[in-house]
């Protein structure tokens, strides 16, 4: 592990010899000290000396704002041109990350040893109720993605997720914490990214160790408060590995053994290689047939402690969307041992998800609650399952906008739902999440038929009573438009106690009853929240272009496919249409006793 203690005291080492370098060239010589100083005579001297160069250099809110990630309820302050200042949507970036990274910390959504502890349920008061105990890998995937990110370093904010936490851990006084600078900040959130990554892949080998069927894919498991709590040891299975999820873990993992490898942490990357390398031997084994037609949904492993290939298993349904499943596709396809330089099964696989792509043009909801209509007419979009904002997960992960027509596709989408949220008057967008529970209820209840429905493979909408608006609903219109993606993030952790003690909060009841208070689901969801953080930071798509781009033709492969995949887009209507703007905030808005 990186001692961040240490690495604070040759930062700061670096830093007093740096100012004495200069001193020394701006001043006239002075008579030599005849008592030596001290290390910690200087240091002090120097942190005396940054705290006054600080608070004499720091900048003021333009506009009159209060630009601060101190304060929990910080979207209800004057966000005024966040829509169209770089600036102020950087600062608004880092206080969502600071206050979300409070969520992906030990003893709230991650386990000692990091691994993602999905749902965190709150009190009336903000305080937390209970933590459920388990994880799936697609929220790890999202974690370590963020890992990735941070230890890249190419993002200018991404170290502002983990900084709470690095800063808790770094034994440092209180004092030297108010006086660093951004750069030593960086240093601190890096080291703590690869301090956890070098916890996480312990826990992994762990799971490989205890279920060599399991080929380094992980099932919906158990996690305690230190790792997982590994299956199978009163019967030998482990059931359900999905490969949607296991897709986008796969893809995690190969981006922080990446830059791991980069940054020249050679043994770190040399574990998580280990972890991919496993999962490209067994995934054409576990999930794809044996005449290679199709990809399976899920795996049960039956005898768990026998090598891939060599155990029983049983191999259910099928995976051919066009979504974020698509992901493990394209891991099988470029990567998996068997399946990538097969061509038969690379092409019955990506025929089965061409099938899934489907043409549709969106002309507004069928029930109108606003008198606007669609500025410039039908937008051609690409249909979804419930066009739901998770769908679009593949686009946080890999270069897909690097085809020009996969990104226009992916920006009518945009159009498309944030005009539906706004025809529709809905508070904010809408996407699977869970609502508050009724009177009968004792829990908040999963809606997965949250979406557009007009522009979906079709499902029955829920009543209006049941509908929530959720921040990541906006995620991926910040791929497509940062300053618009943010101001409806902002517009709806604006709404009454949707910012907690932990970051943002599930949903929000887009059409409470008259003069009732607005109800929020009292739960904190990596979905929910860590989609957004990611594409805030711009996503795994730079770190994985390069690593495709290592072995020759494989990035070329990818693109060839993304094309095949968008061939049915003859034309695009609707490209003109602008970003629907975001629904104003509501006034009075209630908080979290704890979140002020």
């Amino acid at each position: 592990m990186w001692d961040t203690r240490k690495v604070f005291r040759a930062i700061l080492f670096l830093a007093i010899a740096a100012q004495a370098a200069t001193t020394s060239q701006n001043n006239a010589p002075v008579c030599e000290n005849t008592e030596e100083e001290t290390y910690e005579t200087k240091a002090s001297t120097f942190i005396q000396q940054r705290a006054v160069l600080q608070k004499q250099t720091a900048p003021s809110g333009e506009g009159g704002h209060v630009q601060t990630s101190n304060l929990c309820r910080f979207a209800k302050l004057d966000w005024n041109d966040l829509i169209s200042d770089a600036h102020v949507q950087d600062q608004y970036i880092a206080a969502t990350l600071r206050w979300d990274g409070k969520f992906a910390s030990p003893g709230v959504g991650i386990s000692q040893n990091g691994l993602t502890k999905d749902h965190v349920r709150l009190n009336a008061d903000g305080t937390i109720r209970y933590r459920a105990g388990y994880t799936a890998p697609s929220k790890e995937s999202l974690h370590l993605s963020m890992l990735a990110v941070v230890i890249d370093g190419a993002s200018p904010l991404a170290w502002n997720f983990l900084i709470e936490d690095a800063l808790a851990r770094s034994a440092l006084t209180e004092e030297e914490k108010q006086i660093l600078s951004q750069d030593e900040l960086k240093a601190l959130a890096e080291t703590e990214a690869r301090n956890r990554a070098e916890r996480i892949i312990g826990e992994y080998e762990r799971w490989r160790e205890n279920c060599p069927g399991c080929g380094g894919f992980v099932n919906w498991a158990g996690v305690g408060d230190v790792g997982f709590i590994l299956p199978g040891a009163s019967d030998g299975k482990v059931r359900r590995v999905p490969a949607l999820d296991n897709g986008q873990m796969a893809w995690a993992m190969v981006a922080l053994a990446t830059v791991l490898e980069e940054k020249g942490h050679t043994a770190l990357a040399a574990r998580y290689n280990a972890q991919v390398n496993a999962m490209k031997a067994s995934a054409g084994f576990l999930y794809v047939d044996s005449r290679k037609r199709k990809c399976y949904s899920t795996v049960n492993v039956k005898e768990k402690d026998k090598p891939v290939g060599e155990g029983v298993i049983k191999q259910k349904g099928g995976l051919r969307d066009p979504f974020e499943g698509e992901l493990m596709i394209m891991f099988q396809t470029l990567l998996a041992d068997g399946v990538a330089d097969n061509a038969k099964a690379n092409r019955n696989l990506w025929r089965k998800v061409k099938r899934s792509v489907v043409v549709k043009e969106y002309s507004g909801p069928a029930v109108r609650h606003s008198n606007e209509t669609l500025p410039k007419g039908p937008i051609t979009v690409q249909a979804g399952w419930r066009f739901s904002a998770h769908e679009q997960w593949k686009f946080l992960v890999l270069p897909y906008l690097d085809n020009d027509l996969a990104r226009r596709v992916m920006q009518n989408a945009e159009r498309a739902r944030s005009w539906d949220a706004r025809l529709r008057a809905l508070p904010g967008m809408m996407a699977s999440a869970y609502r508050p529970p009724k009177a009968a209820e004792p829990n908040p209840v999963y809606m997965d038929k949250l979406g557009v429905p007009s522009v979906s493979y079709g499902y029955t909408e829920p009543s209006e009573k049941d509908l929530v608006v959720s921040p990541y609903g906006v995620y991926p219109l910040i791929i497509a438009d940062r300053g618009t993606g943010l101001a409806w993030h902002k517009a709806m952790l604006a709404r009454p106690k949707m910012q907690s003690q932990y970051g943002s909060v599930e949903a929000s009841e887009a059409f409470p009853g008259v003069g009732s208070e607005t109800r929020v689901a009292e739960i904190l969801s990596w979905d929910t929240k860590v989609t957004t953080d990611l594409a805030m930071v711009g996503g795994t798509g730079s770190i994985l272009r390069r690593f495709l781009q290592k072995e020759a033709g494989r990035y070329e492969k990818f693109l060839r496919i993304v094309s095949d995949q968008m061939a049915k887009f003859a034309e695009l209507k609707g490209e003109e249409t602008p970003y629907a703007d975001p629904p104003a905030d509501v006034p009075h808005s209630a908080s979290f006793a704890n979140c002020s």
